[in-house]
């Protein structure tokens, strides 16, 4: 009996002092202010939130955790703690943010983590602006909202670390240039899309080996959102280009433009990728060989019937001596001319090209084959470099048959032998009729006699 009224007295006891103690806790009650809603993100981003539905902070970069209270305060503190940490006090495990409704915004603990200028608070609602370094802990931080010593709201995020990512497709970019002749270009082939598969948003730069200031690059200067994804078109505003053919890089840079202080870039480190342009300065339908100091430009395919001759050419610029080596296969020797002047027999020809001068060469060919490929090849040589271009012909149709009557007598000699017969059977009737006509008197004759 004295063993039960023991234990009654413990357990009353102990209801006692814990109620006491939670009566003490200092969480808001009615009559104290409460959060009716709150935004945890990046400026101009989404929340974030994990499989548990508890938002994501991204360390090294500025965040936007705006507060909605049921009433105004004077004051409220935002408290940032790793979870499991309860001694150390520095930017690794522990943050503290102020409101104050006289003295502003503040970061008490280390005085460069939270943007003045960006935070704001109006009446009811407070936005701090704030961020962490980027070596803070990753993993799940305990957050408390504070006013006056009551604890309007606690939550939990996860802090994690931050990625610029960026992908490229459709990477190679291809203009054909007039030669000589300014113009402003842009085609099916002069963009690239850029897609953001970071967790940060970013800034783009693009660089460009060559034409740097000739080329206009567009959706590259706004904010590029996290998810986002954008056609990038290219324009080149050509000057004057003598034939040749460039072949460049281009360079696209993508960089967090939110870092809370300038220390954490390192942090949070830069990305680049390359694409290839192409600058063809030729003729429309030509292809060219790009020798430094001379360019060929050439028609690469063609087709030629058996029987026919097939004119064709090559435009050749530069500046000094070349030479180039004409070859055919399958082709009957081809007939050279060099603008326009001239049969050139010596399918070796020594040119000394002027800057800003054109040599116009053409061939007429005929297909030795018939049904067959062939090939009318230009081996160039500047004294620097050695390289050949070809022009492919396909050779169709079969060689023509010319069918002839064998060899018979003229047509003046038919006449004459017509007439010759005509003569004959006229001298034949009259002897005939000569002859009967003797007869016939010879019988008269006879018959008087007797």
């Amino acid at each position: 009996m004295n063993k039960g009224r023991s234990i009654t007295v413990i357990v009353i006891i102990s209801v006692f002092v814990l109620s006491s103690f939670l009566f003490f806790i200092p969480f808001a009650t009615e009559g104290q202010p409460s959060v009716t809603s709150y935004h945890l993100s990046m400026p101009g981003e989404a929340m974030v939130t994990n499989a548990q539905g508890d938002p994501v902070l991204i360390c090294g970069v500025i965040y936007y955790f705006n507060l909605t209270l049921s009433e105004t305060v004077d004051n409220l503190s935002l408290n940032m703690t790793f979870t499991g940490n309860t001694s150390a006090q520095d930017h690794t495990v522990k943050y503290r943010f102020t409101y104050d409704s006289t003295g502003g915004f503040a970061d008490p603990l280390y005085s460069k983590y939270i943007k003045l200028d960006l935070s704001t608070a109006d009446d009811s609602f407070i936005s701090f602006a704030i961020g962490t370094h980027g070596a803070a802990k990753k993993g799940n931080w305990d957050v408390e909202i504070i006013s006056d010593g009551f604890v309007l709201d606690t939550y939990q995020w996860e802090f994690r670390q931050g990625n610029v990512g960026m992908s490229i497709s459709s990477p190679t970019t291809l203009f054909v240039v007039a030669p000589m002749t300014p113009q402003t270009l842009s085609n099916d082939y002069s963009f690239f899309d850029v897609a953001n598969t970071g967790n940060v948003p970013s800034q783009l730069t693009v660089t460009l080996d060559m034409f740097q200031s000739e080329m206009d690059i567009t959706n590259t200067s706004s904010v590029f959102h996290v998810g986002d994804s954008r056609k990038c078109e290219v324009s080149f505003n050509a000057p004057s280009l003598l034939p040749q053919k460039q072949v460049f890089k281009g360079n696209v840079k993508a960089r967090c433009p939110i870092f809370i202080s300038g220390d954490m870039v390192n942090f949070i480190p830069e990305i680049s990728l390359d694409f290839d342009v192409i600058v063809e300065v030729r003729r429309s339908n030509y292809s060219i060989l790009d020798l430094g100091n001379a360019a060929i430009q050439y028609q690469r395919l063609l087709s030629l019937r058996y029987g026919d001759t097939l004119g064709t050419d090559i435009y050749v610029t530069g500046e000094g001596p070349v030479t180039i080596d004409i070859g055919h296969f399958n082709l009957k020797q081809p007939t050279i001319r060099i603008d326009g002047i001239g049969v050139v027999s010596n399918t070796n020809i020594e040119l000394d090209l002027i800057e800003g001068e054109e040599v116009h060469i053409t061939f007429n060919v005929q297909a030795g084959r018939t049904d067959t490929t062939a090939y009318l090849n230009y081996t160039t040589d500047t004294g620097q470099q050695t390289g050949t271009a070809s022009t492919k012909i396909i050779v169709t149709g079969k060689p023509k048959i010319t069918y002839t009557d064998a060899p018979g007598p003229s047509a003046s000699l038919l006449a004459a032998i017509i007439i010759l017969l005509v003569v004959a059977i006229g001298v034949g009737f009259v002897i005939f009729q000569y002859r009967q006509s003797a007869k016939m008197e010879n019988m008269e004759h006879r018959e008087k006699e007797k």
